[in-house]
């Protein structure tokens, strides 16, 4: 979302769709992609720039696409490695972003996706979430929850509840939250919240409903 008028939506149903709206959703427009897989993220670091991440998993199918005029024309950017899918990404501006890979690799660039470094989690499965404060401090999210300060170059650890966890949302590099796992006791989804940089977690959904599953959330402050 560029703005609360400004939308895009894309597609997880395996034809790489893309939807826009300039007017808050009343009218939509389908704009091509240069995907022919499932979209899982956009993002737009600047008003022109844009970036996608799409692929099949079961596949091993990855794809990342890149526009410079705001989304109207994507062409496919040359991918960090063969038979991985990409899932998530986040750039901080249209050179320096991070994707997620499966397995539990972060793809960095500082050229616009022209190359990439690679950088091990050290953690295992699919980095599902990943998410930057600034071109040094983030978390990556997989079977496990790890804390870069340097760029990428060392990931950390971070103790999280038992649970499958499926995706989080970062506010700043002390509060975030992460959703998707489901309660030990009655297998119910759940929401934790951390305001220590995972120091200690709180539950603050309680146990929701169990046909509930919770693929993501937006924080907007701590409240």
């Amino acid at each position: 979302m560029n703005s609360p008028s400004d939308i895009w939506l894309s597609s997880t149903g395996g034809v790489g769709s893309l939807l826009h709206t300039t007017n808050s959703g009343t009218n939509w427009t389908a704009i091509p992609s240069a995907h022919n897989v499932a979209i899982f993220q956009l993002d737009f670091p600047t008003t022109d720039t844009a970036f996608s991440c799409a692929g099949n998993i079961p596949g091993s199918i990855g794809q990342i696409a890149k526009s410079v005029n705001g989304g109207l024309n994507w062409s496919l950017l040359t991918t960090p490695a063969i038979n991985e899918t990409y899932v998530t990404l986040d750039f901080l501006n249209g050179s320096t972003g991070y994707v997620g890979a499966a397995p539990a690799n972060v793809y960095k660039t500082t050229n616009g996706g022209a190359s990439w470094i690679t950088q091990s989690t050290g953690g295992s499965g699919t980095v599902l979430s990943v998410q930057m404060i600034d071109v040094n401090s983030g978390y990556a999210l997989s079977t496990s929850l790890r804390k870069t300060i340097n760029g990428g170059t060392n990931w950390v650890p971070i103790t999280i509840p038992a649970g499958t966890w499926v995706n989080m949302n970062v506010l700043d590099m002390d509060v975030l939250f992460i959703n998707g796992a489901t309660a030990p006791s009655n297998g119910n989804p759940i929401i934790y919240k951390s305001t220590n940089g995972g120091g200690s977690w709180t539950n603050v959904s309680g146990d929701l409903p169990d046909s509930l599953t919770v693929n993501r959330t937006k924080w907007l402050n701590l409240n």
